[in-house]
């Protein structure tokens, strides 16, 4: 090999710039596309905070004990709130519901309420004379426990009488397993 003879040809030169090019192509490429991924994977978990911060309120509109379609009663508003899907009149709930009243007076229970599973259930009497749950299931006092609050869920509870509940064991009233607070 003579002394001014390059060690690599010119032609060796250009495929092995060729190939750095074609690399740096590539690592481009997967670099927008893993922005592009990161971008769609934030913009999907800030939709669904979105949506899960978003409270849904239940209007219950008639006193009575069971529901109809286009009428939302207690009982079917708890359902809704707790499966997060319409039931009869009242709107699905999001697992962070509140439940107002649009009436005043009296529930008279023929049975249980259905128990709260709701992770953050809020129900709130309206103004006086406001709202009474009562267990006397047609007459006859204690002869129901009113509700029940399963591990795992919160219930806050404003401006409502609870009345006249029953259970052959604890919490004839309310049967708490979970957080619950009353106002």
């Amino acid at each position: 090999m003579a002394a001014n003879e390059p060690l690599i040809s010119p032609t060796r030169l250009e495929s092995i710039a060729a190939v750095q090019q074609s690399a740096v192509a590539g690592m481009r490429a997967m670099l927008r596309m893993r922005a592009a991924l990161v971008t769609m994977i934030a913009a999907t978990f800030a939709l669904m905070l979105s949506t899960a911060a978003q409270a849904a309120t239940i209007t219950v509109n008639s006193l009575a004990d069971t529901g109809a379609p286009g009428i939302c009663v207690l009982r079917d508003a708890i359902t809704a709130a707790n499966t997060m899907s319409a039931t009869n009149g009242c709107v699905a709930g999001t697992g962070n519901d509140t439940i107002n009243f649009s009436v005043t007076g009296t529930i008279a229970l023929a049975g249980t309420l259905p128990t709260i599973t709701d992770r953050n259930l809020t129900i709130k009497g309206p103004a006086l004379p406001g709202i009474t749950i009562d267990g006397s299931n047609g007459g006859y006092p204690n002869s129901v426990q009113v509700m029940q609050v399963a591990s795992g869920a919160t219930l806050n509870l404003n401006k409502l009488t609870i009345a006249n509940g029953g259970s052959f064991g604890s919490g004839g009233g309310i049967f708490n397993n979970g957080t619950l607070t009353v106002t």
